[in-house]
Formats: C-alpha cells, sequence, structure tokens
C-alpha cells in the first residue's frame, strides 16, 4: 500500500484490495477517523482533526494480514432486456459493437458474478465489477442529456444501475423497477461497497419511480414564522452537512465556510450544529412576524432593519434584535461574496440523511430559498446570545496556501506555472466546484487517465484542458481528474468573487 496526504484533514491510501482495508479501517478506526470511503483502487481516510505522521506510519505498515474479507451481502434485481422501454436502449446497437447477438450479450450480462467496488457520479449509482470482458467497451462518445432512473448500463469494465435520472454516457441494455435509492429510509441505498448483485431476467414490470421527498419549508405562519421577501442571488439553508454517507456516494455538502457558520449560530446562542441561511451577494429580506435575534458573519457588507418607524443600519458578527413586523435587509457587499445568517433557535426545517443542507449536486435538502416562503424557528438553544472572537477578514486578491496532492503528474515546469499563475475565478463556479481560468498547465495524456479516487473539498482537480477546479463542499464523492493539490483552508473559496484573481503558494 502506498499512503498520502490529501490535505491537512484526509489521506489517500492506494490498495490492491480497498474493500478489505475498509472492513479492517471499520472494525479498527483510528481515532478521530469519521469517513472510510472506497474507490476503484484507493481508500479515503476522512478525520476530525489533523492528520498526524503517526497516522501515515501507521497505515504505511499495514500489510495484508491486516485486510478483511468484507461482509458477503446479496441482492438480486430483476431486469427487462428490451429495447423497446426508452424508445430504444443501446441494445441491438452494442450487441453489434461487441460481435455478438442480443441474446449472447443478455446471457453474458446475467451470468456475471458482480460486486459493489465503490459508489460515486450519483447518490446510490454503484460500480459494479465482474463484467464479462467480451462486454467491456468504452462509453458513448455523445453523452445523454438524460438516462431515465432503473436503466441498467455498462461501459468499461463496470455494470451499474441508474437509480436517478441522470446525464449519462453508458450503454443501456435493460430496466429495472429495484428501489436503489430512498432518503426517506435506512440505509437509503440498497447497494453499498461490497454487496454481492445478480441480475435476474424478466419478462414485465412497472417503470420505475423517483421517491418524493417533501422538502417544501413550512408555509403556515406561526409565533416562530420568518417570510422571505426576496432571496437575492441565492440563498440556501445550510448546516454543518451529512457525516459518514460517501459510501453511498452522498456528499457531505453543509455550509461551506464551516467556521463562519459556526460563529454566526454561537452569537445567537445556538448550538453549532445549527441550520441557517447561506446567502450570497446581497437582495436577501425577511420579514419577522415574531420578535427574534439575529447574526450575520461572513464577508463584510451593509445591513439595516427597516420598521414603520424608518431604517436603522445594524452591525454584523454580534447579536442583532429584530422586533415583529420589521423587515432585515442584506444589502451590497464590500468585499468576499457569501453570508452566513443565524436565528436563534435555528432554521426549523425537516432534515433529509440526518441534515437540513442542501446539496447542489444531488439536490438532497431543503430547495434553495424563494420569496414568499415561510419558515418556523426552532426553540433548541445553548445560551444566552453573546459577542464572540473577532470575524474572519478576507483578502480582495488571496495569495492561497496549498499542499501537494497526491497525483504526481505535473513536472519542475509546470508546477512552477501552477505556482506562478494569477488565475481567475470563472463565472461559472458554484458550491460543486470553483473554475479557474489562467495559463494552462499541461500534463501528457497517459497520466490524465487515473482511476476514480476519493475526493475532498479544496482539493485542486485538473481536467484535460489543463485549468484548475477547486472542489467545493457539494463536490461529488469519487473523481477521476487527477489532483495535484489541496488548500491548506477549504473554506476560503466561499469568498472567491468571480472574476477576483488566486494565486497559490506552496503551505509552509
Amino acid at each position: 500500500m502506498k499512503v498520502f496526504p490529501m490535505g491537512r484533514f484526509a489521506i489517500r491510501v492506494r490498495s490492491d484490495a480497498p474493500l478489505g482495508l475498509c472492513a479492517a479501517l471499520e472494525s479498527t478506526p483510528l481515532p478521530g477517523l469519521i469517513e472510510v470511503v472506497p474507490a476503484e483502487e484507493s481508500v479515503l481516510l476522512r478525520f476530525s482533526r489533523a492528520v498526524s505522521p503517526d497516522d501515515l506510519k501507521y497505515l504505511s505498515a499495514l500489510g495484508p494480514e491486516h485486510i478483511t474479507a468484507p461482509a458477503d451481502e446479496r441482492v438480486t434485481i430483476d431486469v427487462i432486456y428490451i429495447d423497446a422501454i426508452y424508445n430504444g436502449t443501446d441494445l441491438a446497437e452494442f450487441a453489434q459493437m461487441c460481435g455478438l447477438s442480443t441474446t449472447s450479450v443478455i446471457a453474458r450480462h446475467l451470468a456475471a458474478d458482480y460486486q459493489v467496488s465503490f459508489c460515486g457520479f450519483a447518490p446510490g449509482f454503484a460500480y459494479l465489477v465482474g463484467l464479462d470482458p467480451a462486454l467491456h467497451r468504452p462509453r458513448r462518445a455523445t453523452p445523454r442529456t438524460l438516462v431515465p432512473a432503473g436503466s441498467i448500463a455498462v461501459a468499461g469494465h463496470y455494470s451499474a444501475v441508474y437509480p436517478r435520472a441522470s446525464p449519462g454516457g453508458w450503454h443501456l441494455l435493460g430496466t429495472t423497477q429495484a428501489p436503489l435509492f430512498d432518503p426517506t429510509r435506512w440505509p437509503p441505498a440498497t447497494l453499498a461497497p461490497g454487496t454481492r448483485v445478480n441480475f435476474r431476467s424478466v419478462r414485465e414490470q412497472t417503470r420505475v419511480t423517483e421517491p418524493v421527498v417533501d422538502t417544501t419549508p413550512d408555509t403556515h405562519f406561526s409565533s416562530g414564522a420568518i417570510e422571505i421577501l426576496s432571496a437575492g442571488p441565492l440563498t440556501l439553508i445550510q448546516d454543518l452537512g451529512r457525516q459518514g454517507m460517501s459510501r453511498y456516494a452522498v456528499g457531505s455538502s453543509g455550509a461551506w465556510d464551516i467556521s463562519t457558520h459556526q460563529l454566526a449560530q454561537r452569537l445567537v446562542g445556538n448550538h453549532e450544529s445549527a441550520a441557517g441561511f447561506e446567502c450570497v451577494g446581497s437582495g436577501l429580506r425577511l420579514l419577522a412576524h415574531r420578535a427574534m435575534t439575529v447574526a450575520v458573519t461572513g464577508a463584510p457588507g451593509d445591513l439595516w432593519i427597516e420598521s414603520a418607524r424608518g431604517r436603522r443600519a445594524i452591525s454584523a458578527n454580534g447579536p442583532q434584535s429584530v422586533q415583529a413586523t420589521e423587515i432585515l435587509h442584506m444589502g451590497p457587499v464590500h468585499s468576499g461574496l457569501r453570508r452566513w445568517l443565524a436565528v436563534r433557535g435555528g432554521i426549523d426545517v425537516p432534515q433529509t440523511l440526518g441534515s437540513c443542507s442542501y446539496d447542489m449536486l444531488s439536490h438532497l435538502g431543503p430547495r434553495p430559498v424563494t420569496a414568499h416562503d415561510r419558515y418556523a424557528i426552532g426553540t433548541e438553544t445553548l445560551h444566552e446570545p453573546s459577542v464572540d472572537h473577532a470575524p474572519r477578514e478576507y483578502d480582495p486578491t488571496p495569495d492561497v496556501a496549498v499542499m501537494i496532492g497526491p497525483d504526481n503528474v505535473l513536472d519542475t515546469a509546470q508546477w512552477e506555472r501552477f505556482l506562478n499563475t494569477d488565475f481567475t475565478v470563472s463565472t461559472d463556479s458554484d458550491r460543486v466546484g470553483v473554475r479557474l481560468t489562467g495559463t494552462p498547465l499541461h500534463v501528457p495524456s497517459d497520466l490524465m487517465n487515473r482511476p476514480s479516487a476519493g475526493m475532498v473539498r479544496g482539493a485542486i482537480q485538473l481536467p484535460p484542458d489543463g485549468q484548475p477546479v477547486v472542489l467545493g463542499p457539494d463536490h461529488p464523492v469519487t473523481g477521476g481528474y487527477p489532483v495535484i493539490a489541496v488548500l491548506a483552508d477549504p473554506d476560503l473559496p466561499a469568498q472567491w468573487v468571480p472574476g477576483g484573481t488566486i494565486r497559490f503558494h506552496l503551505s509552509g
């Protein structure tokens, strides 16, 4: 096994038996280990603390005798292999590509004994190994914009089932009605790493439908209701996110700047894990239907309260009182991009898989805030509102510290280019990833094709176009692009303004 630090709080371990290594680590976990994420040829370990030299030493010393056989759970999935389900699957075309009859393709796909290698791409999407080598073919040259839920597919040496409708470039062979992912049940996914899978051919099924999860905010006025008059460019409900869900391809999400979110909650006397608003830019206006205490942290900007008596400015980074019928305005931001608004008692919305956070990639959690939404306020608090430590200062042209990533694909000249380029933050950026533009970095094509591996927020991936992408809190659980570096502070991109300039340097 080879061990690679992946930022301050994670380690990637390359292993010939990732599932066995996962089983061993889950039975005797390291102190502070919060998640073990298997991938194609590696395992990602995420910690609640900084990685220590002892962690690296312990993992480097693991040998074959420490590998544990994963639990042998088995699932049978009924399949209809037929072209007419989606107005034409790829079965006949794929059979011709393989030089086989459709009957032979079906027989070979059915005969294989599959095992879930890892989950990624979308919640509940399992990569199944064991596909007959005669069916190994690259993905479609042109991906579909929408693959129906329940599609049985193959690509490369994997087979899979699409648990929900999504884009995809795999070859579709049939369909199933098996409920593979449902966030209202536990566990939410039918298939998890290590699960054994067999397919069984059937003649008739009802077409699969995705579970409908009601995440609509409370629309009834109550003693604790607040009303959104306008939501600004983007306002989301966020807390500390979902931990331990990566094995089902569900990312952690959560507030982009964890420490600043926690500060806002402490200022109003909440638990640090309480749900609040994450706001991009200006424009959020909320009407109080009862007296409440609020606090705003993050990017500096104008704040004021409007009432029948007029308008009064208020300061950020401290508890503020808002009376019934008053309107809180989030005005222009002076520098940075995002602010966090906490309300004493927390925003009371239903949890999805243990969190109130909205994930922009998986669309789990309460939908983005819109005008006329009404939210109840919770009642659980820790202490009286109080002034906390000084807020973080934001540099509009930051020089950002990075740690060397686990994928050594840049030669000396390209690494120097990476550290000496002024990158521009692209407008095509969101909570999934921040795209940077600058002098492209060059990596030989044979080094770009890498096995999928676990990802962390703050990881800097390098796509084929040579323009880095910094992963945000809603990043995919796994990814195949090389990780050339990892931010020393993964919270920083929350304040990177599109059009702004970023320069990297090695962390000391």
